[in-house]
């Protein structure tokens, strides 16, 4: 993979994503303790106990810092280890250990391998041989380039999959439509980058590693509820959404968000295009041979893990230690090229930013529960515990891909967790039937740069206007908002 082309992408991200003004960051800056010496002046409110009122005014701080991004957001998510401590609100061990969960783990497992595929570029092989087995028609190439994406996404970070993605549909969109003052050439062009970024988003939510914001909601169901959720049992659940919404984004997409019809010119020019690119990668190689067998060996691990445990006893082997084997050996195994799968150097690109802002989300969700803030929360919310339970996901889902297009993902459920846990518990339902289609709104975030990397990617390469990304993410949105309740409501009973 062209190393030059990850940097300028990444580039091209991160100012896609800080298009805030700087006075809306000191706004927050300053808004955010302010909110918490005003209420600790206040005092309680209620029945509140002063703990619950402390943690709720912390709470507060972080969500805006969080909402505003005042300082980078995985610094905020460290906020928790000094401010619930300090205001007695928790111990520091108890917030600490949240930073330790062994969701955490199958994190970092789950990314060492993902940048294993990376470093071999066999993600780069696989989606060039499967877009190499696509018609060469303008909406067989879009489904190609959706498909190879969705594929990888359920693995590897969206944002490294779309910015892999991006030079490779740039390239085959000026080939096959050249003429960008062309409506149809122009139209082509939108959608097949608009629908590398969906597809991105869209994948991620078939796997638990898919995407932060599944990990975050499995995470806080096992720490305050004990409900454990298995690699296989959220791919029951999650894929069923990705086989119904991917290809009904890719309809949207062609016929109704930015209608192609049959381009002009030689159809082989696609198939001549992506040839090139393939067969520049080479023989496949031992590195990329060896990596294909690790990764996969986790993959079927992951799949047959409850079935192994029953047969042979091992009631240790858990997703996350699958996960962090497969990251050891990854260190352990020899390339054929002089050096391991995996090194140091190279690994010290993992996201450290996700890990820590998962640590804080859990941090944030553990004092919610303790201080009592969650219970009286669920006091309150009996208002809406009459209410029928696809009412109640049709009205999460909507308000939580309102905020994501504005806020990040990540931050957004770990904000909402402990609330939807209470109000749950308060309407006699699941908490996973509330927080999975939280989690789930929380990666549909398609209208706007800001929202989400992929979208900011796609939007850097000066070939898409905001208008035109708002216009088709709309649409995306509502469909989001029609599949998620329904697959929710009908899919969650299985897995319970």
């Amino acid at each position: 993979m062209n190393k030059d082309i990850p940097t300028a992408a990444t580039t091209i991200a991160e100012e896609g994503t800080q298009t805030k003004t700087a006075g809306y960051k000191r706004i927050g800056l300053f808004l955010g303790p302010s909110v918490l010496l005003l209420m600790t002046v206040i005092g309680p409110i209620g029945e509140l106990s002063l703990h619950a009122w402390l943690a709720g005014a912390i709470t507060l701080w972080i969500a805006i810092w969080w909402a505003t991004e005042a300082i980078p957001i995985p610094v905020t998510a460290l906020l928790p280890l000094v401010l619930f401590p300090i205001m007695d609100v928790e111990k520091v061990e108890t917030i600490a250990g949240s930073y330790t969960s062994p969701v955490v783990y199958l994190l970092i497992g789950g990314f060492i391998l993902a940048l294993g595929l990376q470093r071999w570029s066999l993600h780069r092989r696989i989606a060039l041989y499967i877009l190499s087995h696509v018609s060469s028609t303008p909406g067989a190439v879009v489904w190609g380039f959706m498909l190879a994406t969705a594929l990888l996404s359920m693995w590897v970070s969206n944002t490294a999959t779309t910015l892999m993605m991006v030079p490779i549909a740039t390239s085959v969109a000026l080939t096959l439509a050249p003429n960008q003052e062309d409506p149809q050439h122009q139209n082509f062009t939108i959608v097949l980058l608009l629908a590398v970024a969906y597809a991105a988003s869209i994948g991620g939510l078939g796997t638990l590693v898919g995407t932060p914001p599944n990990l975050l909601m499995a995470g806080f169901l096992y720490d305050q509820y004990d409900i454990t959720i298995g690699f296989v049992d959220w791919m029951m659940f999650g894929m069923p959404l990705v086989v119904v919404m991917l290809p009904a984004a890719w309809w949207v997409l062609i016929k109704f968000a930015f209608p192609i019809e049959q381009l002009s010119g030689d159809k082989l020019l696609i198939r001549t295009t992506i040839a090139t690119q393939y067969r520049s990668l080479g023989k496949t190689s031992q590195a990329e041979k060896r990596m294909a067998v690790v990764f996969l060996c986790v993959v079927v691990f992951w799949m047959l893990r409850k079935w192994i445990v029953s047969i042979t006893g091992l009631e240790g082997l858990s997703d996350t230690s699958i996960a962090i084997t497969g990251a050891v050996l990854l260190f352990i195994l020899p390339s054929g090229q002089g050096k391991p799968l995996m090194d140091w150097g190279y690994a010290k690109q993992l996201p450290w930013d996700i890990v820590l802002l998962y640590g804080g989300g859990m941090a944030l969700a553990t004092a919610i529960t303790s201080s009592g803030l969650a219970a009286s929360f669920g006091h309150a919310m009996e208002l809406f515990s009459n209410w029928h339970l696809l009412a109640l996901i049709v009205v999460i889902t909507a308000v939580v891909v309102v905020l994501t297009e504005l806020t990040n993902n990540s931050a957004t459920i770990a904000t909402f967790m402990p609330i939807l846990g209470i109000l749950s518990v308060s309407a006699e339902h699941s908490p996973l039937q509330l927080a999975a289609p939280a989690a789930l709104a929380a990666s549909c975030a398609f209208m706007l740069p800001v929202a989400t990397p992929p979208n900011a990617v796609v939007f850097g390469t000066g070939l898409i206007t905001l208008p035109q990304m708002a216009r088709a993410g709309l649409l995306i949105n509502l469909l989001g908002l029609l599949l998620i309740p329904v697959i929710a409501y009908t899919m969650l009973p299985l897995l319970l």
